[in-house]
């Protein structure tokens, strides 16, 4: 079941290009809902367009269930470079945002050239959040009937582990995701949410990268 999506695809790729070190973020090309919406790039200081922590309407059926984040695409650099694909999971504020490294290629060598400076990629993390929902004093059970309010999760921290490849090597495997620095928020005003950058190790005009597919789903 797919939770959240960033709405990009094979034939409609979020794209970047730089020729740049630092991290680049892929924006998200059709807007937080849907076409005609404004589009948003994510950036180190400001993470509008970041891709949501599913809220209360999943609150019932995903709470302390796995869930998938899957987050592929590929790279294209102009001279042969390290490439570095992280996922981050925001538990800030938009306008503030405090990342979380969530799924992380590291660092892997792509060799340049005509025909053969591209590498597919793929991340995808595995992780459980758990609320510390408690029946409210006067709580009419709202929430789904449940009578719960899903707030911070329990002890401010999620749990999982994560993988990655990249041209068919792979890269990581079943590493445990950080703690993040800030409890996650499942709903309220600021939920977390969660972003996708690159960086290039050696800067070149030629240096490109896609993002094909960004999606949360609950098994």
């Amino acid at each position: 079941m797919i939770l959240a999506d960033y709405q990009v695809t094979g034939q409609f790729p979020s794209k970047v290009a730089t020729s740049g070190t630092a991290a680049v973020y892929f924006p998200r090309t059709l807007g937080s809902n849907g076409p005609g919406t404004t589009p948003s790039t994510p950036t180190s200081a400001n993470a509008t367009g970041q891709l949501n922590i599913p809220g209360s309407q999943y609150g019932a059926a995903v709470n302390g269930q796995r869930l998938r984040v899957v987050a592929t695409g590929s790279a294209y650099v102009g001279a042969t470079s390290n490439v570095t694909v992280i996922i981050q999971i925001n538990t800030g504020t938009l306008a503030s945002p405090s990342y979380t490294t969530l799924a992380s290629t590291g660092a892997v060598s792509v060799t340049g050239g005509a025909g053969v400076g591209r590498a597919s990629w793929m991340l995808e993390a595995h992780l459980t959040l758990a609320s510390n929902g408690v029946i409210a004093a006067g709580s009419t059970g709202s929430d789904q009937g449940t009578g719960f309010q899903f707030g911070q999760i329990v002890q401010g921290q999620l749990s999982g582990v994560y993988f990655g490849a990249i041209n068919g090597a792979n890269l990581v495997d079943l590493t445990a995701i950080p703690a993040t620095t800030n409890p996650v928020q499942w709903v309220g005003p600021t939920p977390a949410g969660l972003v996708v950058n690159v960086a290039f190790a050696t800067g070149n005009a030629a240096n490109t990268a896609s993002l094909n597919q960004f999606t949360i789903l609950g098994d």
